[in-house]
């Protein structure tokens, strides 16, 4: 069966479509040519707006500061202080002395010396934890049969029902307010500088611990702030668990609360915290 040829007819159809098409196409490309030649317009007036607001350029703000020139070499060397500002030597605690058994030269036997220079060598001395097994022995009194056993204390490094020693709890607590570590941090680094493999929630419970403890030390020296005739006052910014807040320090002259949370850094917010009526001073 041979296919059918398609007429003159359909064949002029054909072929005025695909003219029709052609000349959208062009027209198309026209357009697309057009618009990036407007773009490149636009980038180049970019460009130079750019190079303007460069170091020294004209579009600058005022509030850039210019590049200095390079300085010069000393023309003469520096005078002599009149005072000695050296780095001064901190107390050693343990002292070694290093000397030359023989003579390189002849291989002679050396004894004595003088001492003709001194290095300074600053160590921290990291040693693993100890953990401590307190083993409380019930003792029978053979007089009248009772039965005693002994209670642990701060004494012997207990607090409270905690697992943590002092020491550690006062680690915890300053890597996680002064060094604002949270607590998965504190736990990477408790294991890797101490090798003391602790959980989440061992660290979050102790921080509590410690919070718990001070609130009656701060609650102290918030009474000593309130009744000060004049307190000062002074704020800056401080980010919390996610919210922009402003950490306060108060102080009198013989009290002062180091760090102090508020909303806010107008003097009302710090009053509704601080709870004091007396006389607040703001450094400027």
């Amino acid at each position: 069966m041979t296919e059918r040829q398609p007429s003159r007819a359909e064949l002029y159809r054909l072929i005025e479509r695909l003219v029709a098409e052609r000349d959208e196409l062009r027209a198309e490309n026209a357009r697309l040519r057009a618009e990036v030649e407007r773009l490149a317009e636009r980038v180049g007036e970019l460009e130079a707006q750019l190079a303007d607001r460069g170091p020294g350029g004209a579009g600058t703000p005022g509030w850039v500061k210019p590049n200095r020139p390079p300085r010069a070499a000393r023309p003469t060397p520096r005078r002599k202080r009149r005072a000695d500002f050296a780095r001064p030597r901190g107390v050693a605690t343990v002292r070694v002395e290093h000397g030359v058994d023989a003579c390189p030269g002849c291989g002679c036997a050396l004894r004595g010396g003088s001492a003709k220079r001194r290095r300074e060598v600053i160590e921290v001395e990291l040693r693993p934890a100890v953990v401590t097994d307190h083993v409380l022995l019930e003792r029978v009194c053979p007089l009248c049969a009772k039965r005693c056993v002994p209670t642990l204390g701060p004494a012997d490094g207990v607090v409270g029902r905690h697992r943590f020693g002092p020491t550690l709890l006062a680690l915890i607590a300053t890597l996680h307010e002064v060094g604002r570590m949270p607590v998965r941090p504190i736990q990477a680094h408790l294991a890797a500088v101490f090798g003391v493999h602790v959980s989440l929630g061992a660290i979050a419970d102790g921080l509590r611990a410690v919070a718990e403890r001070g609130a009656v030390r701060v609650e102290a020296i918030r009474d000593a702030v309130r009744a000060s005739g004049v307190v000062h006052a002074d704020e800056t910014g401080w980010r919390q668990d996610g919210q922009n807040r402003y950490v306060w320090v108060v102080s009198t002259p013989t009290a002062g609360i180091p760090a102090l949370l508020a909303p806010s850094r107008i003097p009302a917010s710090i009053r509704s915290v601080c709870d004091c009526a007396c006389e607040l001073m703001f450094a400027g």
